[in-house]
Parts: structure tokens; C-alpha cells; sequence
């Protein structure tokens, strides 16, 4: 979330990560190791024969725009 840009709107921090909330259907904001282990799978053996691919770690925001 970016401060400069909600003081820039005259909003606080809270008010952006909620109404940025608002728009994930997961209802929340995604954890660092969520984001880790999305990284880690994709460097790992598992993943060897994925390529040129977009995962998107984002709880659904893409489809609510």
C-alpha cells in the first residue's frame, strides 16, 4: 500500500487498506508467506515444467476489476 498516495488523497492508512480490502473477494490482504511460498513453489522442482506463465497471488483481485 502506498502512504505518499493516501496523503496525497487526505486518507489515512487504515482507510486505504480497507476500502483496498473491499475489492478482494478473499476478503483480506495476502500474508508475506503466502507471497513466500507462491515464490518458493515456483523455484522448486515442482514447478520445473512450468514456463512462461503468470501466477497471480493476489486473494481474486484480478477478477474484481
Amino acid at each position: 500500500l502506498d502512504t505518499a498516495n493516501a496523503k496525497k488523497q487526505g486518507k489515512t492508512m487504515d482507510e486505504v487498506r480497507a476500502a483496498s480490502v473491499k475489492t478482494i473477494p478473499a476478503g483480506r490482504l495476502g500474508t508475506i508467506e503466502e507471497f513466500g511460498a507462491a515464490g518458493a513453489f515456483l523455484c522448486s522442482e515442482a514447478a520445473s515444467y512450468i514456463t512462461g506463465s503468470m501466477l497471480r497471488v493476489d486473494g481474486g483481485a484480478a477478477r474484481s476489476f
